[in-house]
């Protein structure tokens, strides 16, 4: 093994964690944390999702309804 090889292979400046047990457990339940952030996300971006589509669905209903042009607000 080449020493010189070995002493290049790591240039930071990395400290080595003192308890490595509780470093372990630290991490785990940061990434417990970000899976439940990352749910809650899906399900409300699955539930704006679903009113976007149930306000265009509303429009297209009614969109007969509507003369045209009304919606169009210029004041000329």
């Amino acid at each position: 093994m080449n020493i010189k090889h070995t002493l290049e292979a790591f240039t930071g400046n990395g400290k080595p964690i003192a308890n490595k047990d509780t470093e372990i457990k630290r991490l785990q339940k940061r990434l417990e944390e970000l899976e439940r952030e990352n749910e809650i996300f899906i399900k409300v971006s699955g539930i704006l999702e679903g009113a976007r589509v149930a306000k265009y669905r509303f429009i297209q209903s009614h969109e007969k309804s509507i003369p045209s042009g009304s919606y169009n607000n210029k004041t000329s």
